[in-house]
């Protein structure tokens, strides 16, 4: 029978109970620790868990999980697999936790028997999961490896296990390489780019589970996440189609390598795998400014980042007169990869939704298939119709400051909408000239002396004939053109109704933006002024109603009060994280060691790393603290979006009945 070794003093630590323990089986090497199966005295089964030698022998590494084991053990949920004991008492060995073996199978064992699985299976565990992984966020708790082997499947939901330690492999003194190399599939990209993370770091991991739960394949399974291509995230549906498309996008989300486009809280990701929340409330919708290029939320009209309007093009308004009205048309463009990309990032920033793939064709049209010209946009194409010259105009600017050349032309009759086979300018153009031909024919066959009863009828006709053909294929392709493109290929974006900061709340939100934080911060204050601004818009739209929108907001106040305090520590731990760099220290504490210098350098070194585990628990509970205050908010303002004036309703409601009998009756006239 495997003995334990003698570094590990259960007397010590349990008393008379430890003198019945026995060794079922180990030692097995898991992650950092070696672990051995014991059955104690009670008859209980016990997993003892010991860091493993070459670790433990550098001191740093040692005293971090010595610490992480006791604030484990600190964690009074059902959620986490409790500890019964750990030790040594003195740092003087390797350290160890003792804790009771979790009934039912782990998650991982759940994966390679039953994945793939139905989704609303699947939904249920992850959900459950969800609701447990949120009470940790709440205490600061990143797991960071959301490994399907620390996740025990009991009768009473899924219970982590073997958690809190992953920040271990990061202290020690392997390189970033060894990482990538060891690392685990359900740990985050932004993990080997900074050690202050939050819970979204956590939810990365959960649409790995979920993927892996839906189609029995990791997302990544040819490289680690760390190092996953450039690209949008794989979705679950293009191995099951049968995957409902609800959870199919939230995967998608969950798997997104920017951690600020991830859903932000585990409870909400818990509602929609419920069905009780749709993914666009976790998932704010994302523009880019037009004038400086930031992300910004969908509808806000102040950018952020520069402080300029975000939409600075529009489509020419009823002042603007029709007979000036022009359109910006491409010719001719180039097929490399540079310009593509700016003529394609160009148009993202000032279309209105999400810009159609721009593929063209360019060069010789024999070149391309048949399928690939019905794919492909053929050109001169109209890439924004119905503007005024000035905004053409910098609208053009724009484009040739990236080497992309186009030209504004004049509206034309299709171009105006007068139905979808009106013709060109050009090719009207054409009908003259063929107009002008006959009659010089006409003419010149008088010249040389044809009857003029025999030409002139014929060429009359021949020439009617022949201009109808020509027409008719002139207007059946422009009605092809509009059926498939539209008058033009994109519309600008249009501007939005909220208003610039016009109210103390909003004022105090957009002023903590200027104090620059963190740029997830930036984004999620940018967000929640543009929704107070919005129920401020409301308020005063529906000042017979205002009593009531203010009590179903009251919350709103204090909630920007607690955001504002929660920023400014986050803004401090910042700075104090900028001066703790984690590297720096554990290159320190070995240069030290080498040198044998005195103990004090090292125990300073050491109360570095110690406090900067303190400041990264402290900043995940503060973002966590904004997120549910943020969510709390947006609630509250719902509820008074959803408040109206009856009066001004009712003259609504009959404005609109007389615009539909007046558009009624116009036919009749």
């Amino acid at each position: 029978m495997t003995a334990l070794p003698n570094s590990v003093d259960l007397a010590a630590a349990l008393g008379p109970e430890a003198s019945g323990a026995v060794v079922l089986a180990g030692p097995t090497r898991v992650g950092n620790e070696r672990r051995w199966q014991l059955r104690l005295a009670d008859g209980r089964a016990a997993v003892l868990a010991q860091l493993v030698e070459e670790l433990a022998n550098d001191e740093c590494v040692r005293r971090r999980y010595r610490r992480d084991v006791e604030r484990l053990a600190a964690l009074d949920l059902q959620d986490v697999a409790p500890l019964i004991t750990w030790g040594p008492a003195q740092d003087d060995g390797p350290p160890w936790r003792l804790r009771p073996h979790a009934p039912g199978q782990t998650l991982e064992a759940w994966l390679e028997t039953r994945a793939p699985a139905p989704a609303d299976e699947v939904a249920a565990i992850l959900a459950t999961l969800c609701d447990r992984l949120a009470r940790l966020h709440d205490l600061g708790m990143v797991i960071r490896d959301l490994s399907p082997a620390k996740i025990a499947l009991t009768d009473e939901g899924p219970v982590f296990v073997d958690i809190g330690l992953a920040r271990v492999d990061i202290l020690s003194t392997r390189t970033a390489a060894s990482l990538v190399l060891e690392g685990s599939p359900y740990t985050a990209p932004e993990l080997l780019m900074r050690t202050a993370v939050d819970g979204r770091a956590d939810l990365y991991g959960v649409g790995v589970l979920a993927f892996r739960a839906l189609t029995g394949q990791l997302p990544f399974p040819d490289t680690h996440a760390l190092l996953r291509p450039v690209g949008p995230s794989p979705r679950p549906r293009s191995i099951q189609p049968e995957v409902p498309e609800p959870i199919d996008a939230l995967v998608a989300s969950l798997l997104d390598a920017d951690p600020t486009a991830r859903p932000r809280a585990a409870g909400l990701v818990a509602d929609v795998l419920r069905g009780q929340a749709q993914l666009g409330a976790l998932v704010p919708g994302q523009s880019s400014c037009q004038s400086c290029g930031a992300a910004m939320p969908l509808g806000q009209r102040l950018c952020t980042a520069c402080g300029k309007l975000a939409v600075q093009f529009r489509h020419a308004g009823p002042e603007t007169d029709p007979n000036t009205r022009v359109k910006l048309v491409l010719r001719k463009v180039k097929e490399d990869a540079e310009p593509m990309a700016a003529l394609q990032q160009l148009s993202a920033e000032l279309c209105e939704g999400q810009a159609p793939a721009l593929n063209f064709v360019v060069g010789d049209a024999r070149m391309y298939s048949k399928q690939e010209i019905e794919r492909r946009i053929p050109l001169p194409c109209t890439l924004f119709n119905d503007l005024d010259p000035d905004t053409a105009a910098r609208i053009q600017q724009r484009y040739a400051a990236k080497g992309i050349e186009l030209k504004i032309v004049e509206l034309d009759a299709q171009d105006r909408g007068e139905g979808a086979g009106a013709l060109t300018r050009g090719q009207r153009r054409t009908g003259v000239v063929l107009g002008g031909v006959a009659v010089l024919a006409a003419g010149a066959a008088l010249v040389v002396g044809a009857p003029a009863i025999v030409v002139i009828p014929s060429l009359l006709l021949g020439g009617a004939a022949l201009g109808g053909l020509l027409l008719h294929g002139f207007r059946k392709a422009n009605r092809k053109r509009l059926e498939r493109w539209g008058r033009s290929l994109m519309c600008l974006r249009a501007g939005p109704t909220a208003l610039p900061a016009s109210d103390p709340l909003v004022a105090r939100l957009s002023a903590l933006i200027q104090d620059q934080p963190a740029a997830d911060l930036r984004q999620l204050l940018g967000e929640l002024a543009l929704i107070v601004q919005r129920l401020v818009d409301h308020r005063a739209s529906n000042q017979g109603e205002a009593a009531q929108i203010d009590m179903a907001t009251e919350p709103v106040g204090a909630l920007v009060s607690q955001i504002e305090r929660r920023v400014a520590l986050i803004n401090a731990i910042d700075a104090e994280l900028a001066e703790l760099d984690e590297g720096l220290l554990v290159r320190g504490l070995a240069a030290a060691k080498a040198r044998e210098e005195p103990d004090a350098a090292q125990v300073k070194l050491l109360d570095g790393l110690d406090r900067l585990r303190e400041l990264e628990v402290r900043r995940a509970q503060s973002v966590t603290a904004i997120l549910a205050a943020a969510d709390l908010m947006r609630r509250a303002v719902e509820l008074g979006l959803a408040v109206h004036d009856a009066e001004q309703e009712h003259e609504r409601h009959v404005r609109a009945a007389m615009l539909a009998l007046g558009a009624a009756a116009e036919p009749e006239s």
